[in-house]
């Protein structure tokens, strides 16, 4: 499948932008990385599928990183945003 080529610079756009955050909150491991990545094409294409117009990805990355890098810190966000 042939990735259009808005859909290839505004990853390379967003991969620089966030590149910092999931390096230092996975510290550096490339299997997390990558299982984020999936993760995050995933949760953004679900979004999509459910007509969730207002997902910002780099909010996204920001949360998903929080949530990979501490459980309990992610559960008071998520309580505290109900």
């Amino acid at each position: 499948m042939k990735l259009a080529r808005n859909t290839i610079i505004e990853s390379m756009r967003l991969v620089d932008a966030c590149s910092d955050a999931i390096t230092d909150g996975l510290k550096g491991n490339p299997r997390q990385i990558k299982r984020f990545l999936n993760a995050f094409w995933l949760r953004r294409e679900l979004a999509r599928v459910a007509h969730i117009p207002l997902v910002k990805d780099h909010i996204l990355i920001k949360i998903m990183v929080l949530e990979y890098m501490s459980n309990d810190r992610f559960d008071d966000y998520t309580m505290a945003s109900h």
